[in-house]
C-alpha cells in the first residue's frame, strides 16, 4: 500500500481553521477524509474508492415511467 498521509505535511496557513486542512488533504496527498461520528477518518483515496464501490445501492423512481429510467 502507498504512503498516505502518516509522513506527509500539508500546507495551510496557521490562521486557518481545521476545516481548512481538510479540504487541502486530498488536494495536496494521497489521502482523502470521511465524518465518523464526532471525528473524521483520514485513509487513502484508493481505500475510500474500494470502499465506497462495495456499498449496495437502492433506488425508488415512483411515479415515472420506465421508459425514462
Amino acid at each position: 500500500m502507498k504512503r498516505c498521509v502518516k509522513d506527509d505535511a500539508i500546507s495551510v496557513p496557521a490562521t486557518q481553521r481545521c476545516w481548512r486542512a481538510l479540504e487541502a488533504l486530498p488536494k495536496q496527498t494521497n489521502a482523502t477524509w470521511y465524518p465518523w461520528g464526532k471525528t473524521f477518518i483520514i485513509v487513502s483515496k484508493q481505500f475510500q474508492v474500494r470502499r465506497e464501490l462495495g456499498r449496495s445501492l437502492t433506488v425508488r423512481y415512483n411515479g415515472v415511467d420506465l421508459a425514462r429510467c
